[in-house]
């Protein structure tokens, strides 16, 4: 699994990645919306580099959430735009996880609800 980013080139392949989660997500967005209300999210374990991280944030059109979404050491949410607040956004958000791990990278779901 890619949990380093050490070059450019793999930073391109994440953002290619990072683009196709959220593509995989959009094809649920007119599915049906009912269930509990849910924050359910795509989380991501990669480490970037300081000298990488600077041009990471605006490439990755800042998806990955650095300041206020990080969870502990290493991981991110990645802010895929979902809809709805049911299971739409579960299907959604599952979808983009299981793009990510195509793509071989340490993806998995965050799920919380009310």
């Amino acid at each position: 699994m890619k949990e380093t980013i050490k070059t450019q080139s793999e930073l391109n392949d994440l953002n290619k990645a990072l683009i196709n989660a959220v593509n995989s997500a959009a094809m649920l967005d007119d599915t049906e919306d009912g269930g509990t209300c849910n924050m359910d999210s795509v989380t991501l374990k990669i480490s970037i580099p300081a000298k990488l991280a600077a041009q990471a944030w605006v490439k990755l059109e800042k998806m990955l959430a650095r300041d206020y979404g990080r969870l502990w050491r290493g991981y991110y949410m990645v802010d895929i735009p979902l809809s709805g607040q049911g299971n739409r956004r579960t299907r959604m958000a599952e979808a983009a996880c299981n793009a990510l791990k195509t793509a071989g990278y340490n993806a998995m779901m965050f799920y919380q609800c009310d």
